[in-house]
């Protein structure tokens, strides 16, 4: 008898999901930046950062500070955007925003998928970061994303406890210090982490003792 083999095709409904909301981020007109205000200020000193190719010591360009000394403090996230608007113009800072957007919701999926199943993993990362959607680019993008990325490597780590996961955090905190001021949560991140592991680590010893 001939056997009839049947196929059946499995659409991955998830990343077809996922490719969606980035391309609704893609076609919003203010994920450039465009709408925002502070986009300019932002744009401005990464532009003068690429044409330059030095950190400005003093305010250039305010009305009331002018000349006087200034720390910019998220230098490289304005520099990158400035690279994007010279390669590409708004389209190149949209492009840029579409990208950020994909790391903070990927891999907070990555994160949640290893506690839940993939489709409630994609909704919570989803959930957790809709505002990512509308929100323009600005160097607060590069901390959302990062922050992303360092969950994963926390919660894989605590998962598996192979410390591959955590072989890039100082590189990551290394360029995160220079993108943007809120470095300081995934600072805070591997403190807790670490403070659980010690009450664990504790906790267990004194259960063992007793038994």
């Amino acid at each position: 008898p001939t056997e009839i083999l049947t196929m059946t095709i499995r659409f991955p409904t998830t990343l077809i999901v996922f490719l969606t909301i980035l391309w609704v981020k893609s076609i919003y007109p203010a994920s450039s930046g465009i709408a925002d205000t502070d986009f300019y200020w932002h744009l401005t000193y990464g532009q003068w950062i690429v044409d330059h190719r030095e950190i400005p010591l003093v305010d250039f360009f305010s009305w009331t500070f002018a000349g006087q000394p200034y720390q910019l403090t998220q230098w490289l996230g304005e520099a990158l955007m400035g690279l994007a608007y010279q390669a590409a113009g708004l389209d190149g800072t949209k492009l840029l925003s579409v990208l950020l957007a994909a790391i903070t919701i990927g891999f907070a999926w990555l994160a949640a998928r290893r506690y839940v199943h993939t489709a409630a993993a994609f909704g919570l990362a989803v959930m957790c970061n809709l505002v990512q959607i509308v929100t323009p680019m600005r160097p607060q993008l590069f901390s959302f994303a990062l922050l992303a990325v360092a969950t994963y490597m926390v919660v894989s780590f605590g998962d598996t406890r192979r410390v591959r996961y955590l072989a890039g955090y100082p590189l990551m905190m290394a360029a995160w210090v220079n993108l943007h001021g809120g470095f300081i949560v995934g600072l805070l991140l591997l403190g807790l982490m670490a403070t659980g592991l010690t009450v664990e680590a504790v906790i267990s010893r004194r259960i063992k003792v007793d038994l």
